[in-house]
């Protein structure tokens, strides 16, 4: 029982150690990409939203990137290991902002939601569901 006990645990063990150091291998290809702010309010919906965001992103490893809206590329850097600028958008809905590298893979992407100010009018219950009368 107890030899059964030392043997889960160095399994154990060694499957954590192999999980590092393939998370450590992934670490160095990351991305990351930040857009301030990350909401914008409209009183109605259907109301377009115009807005300045911020967009900064960052890589371990000099990069060929470009940043989109939807499908529609905003900016593009060469060769950078971080990236800010800030940007002019229109949104209709929530958008879903991607950064790519050269060949057109995905490295990061973040998403703007648009939040409506006015709540949606609801009819206001006479009296309480749970009454006998």
């Amino acid at each position: 029982m107890r030899f059964n006990y030392l043997l889960l645990m160095l399994g154990m063990i060694l499957l954590i150690n192999v999980t590092a150091q393939a998370s450590s291998q992934q670490n160095n290809e990351t991305v990351v990409l930040t857009i301030k702010p990350l909401a914008c309010v409209v009183k109605s919906a259907g109301e377009s939203c115009q807005m300045t965001v911020t967009a900064q992103w960052q890589s371990k490893q000099p990069i060929n990137a470009c940043l989109f809206q939807q499908q529609q590329s905003l900016s593009c850097w060469q060769q950078q290991r971080y990236a800010s600028q800030q940007l002019n958008i229109s949104l209709q809905d929530d958008m879903l902002f991607t950064l790519k590298n050269s060949s057109g893979k995905v490295l990061a992407s973040q998403r703007v939601k648009i939040n409506i100010s006015q709540p949606v009018k609801y009819r206001r219950r006479l009296r309480a569901q749970w009454s006998l009368f």
